[in-house]
């Protein structure tokens, strides 16, 4: 099983977004280094383009980002078709995808998905969320001034509503063959890794920064 960290240079949503301090460490750092202590994974891949990391010794392999793969408009599946090109990984091989705005990742985790890849040996796993209370079945759109439901349903409350979970950027794990024949990261069979509202903050927004920070601050004594 082989780890590959994704993280580029030109931010839009916050300058500096994966070099952004969370606790003592760079968000970068926390994935790295919660990547390393995984014992099965054979490998760790950092692929970017930003100049103080691929300077720093990390102590893990790193990939020199092509300028292509590092736009607005760059897809990540060029980014993980480049990876596994660029180091020869094997068709039957596990690429765990480990995103530094997901910082919140145990080894406990870890574990479970393992367990999970042997028992069922799947194409793909995506780690999610419940969404709770922004449930689709509770939204609505505006036109011509008028609210309108986007669903409409006979639901009395909430306790009625079939749960709905949205991938949390946590863990993408994809079997190399199959990803590079089908070029998708939901591939069938597709199984979920359920993980807590608390570990599924995902910094996408300068507020997503500051929830981060302050449940890092409140939970300092867990394993994150």
């Amino acid at each position: 099983m082989i780890a590959l960290i994704p993280a580029r240079n030109n931010s839009k949503s916050i300058v500096g977004k994966n070099l952004q301090k969370l606790g003592k460490k760079r968000l970068i750092d926390h994935t790295i280094d919660y990547a390393k202590s995984i014992p099965f994974f054979k490998q760790v891949i950092l692929s970017t383009d930003i100049p103080v990391l691929l300077d720093e010794d990390l102590g893990i392999d790193k990939r020199h980002r092509k300028p292509e793969h590092a736009t607005d408009e760059a897809l990540m599946f060029n980014v993980v078709e480049d990876a596994i090109s660029a180091y020869g990984l094997p068709d039957d091989e596990y690429l765990w995808l480990l995103q530094p705005t997901s910082p919140f990742r145990t080894k406990e985790n870890a574990y479970e998905i393992r367990e999970l890849l042997h028992a069922e040996s799947p194409e793909s796993l995506i780690s999610v969320t419940d969404i709770g209370a922004n449930h689709p079945n509770r939204t609505y759109t505006i036109k011509d001034k008028n609210l309108y439901p986007l669903r409409y349903t006979n639901f009395v409350n909430k306790q009625l509503l079939k749960p709905v979970y949205i991938r949390n950027g946590c863990f993408y794990v994809l079997k190399v063959g199959s990803f590079l024949k089908r070029k998708e990261f939901f591939m069938k069979p597709c199984i979920p890794y359920e993980m807590s509202a608390e570990q599924s903050v995902n910094i996408d927004s300068r507020l997503d920064l500051l929830l981060a920070r302050a449940l890092y601050d409140a939970t300092h004594d867990k394993a994150w």
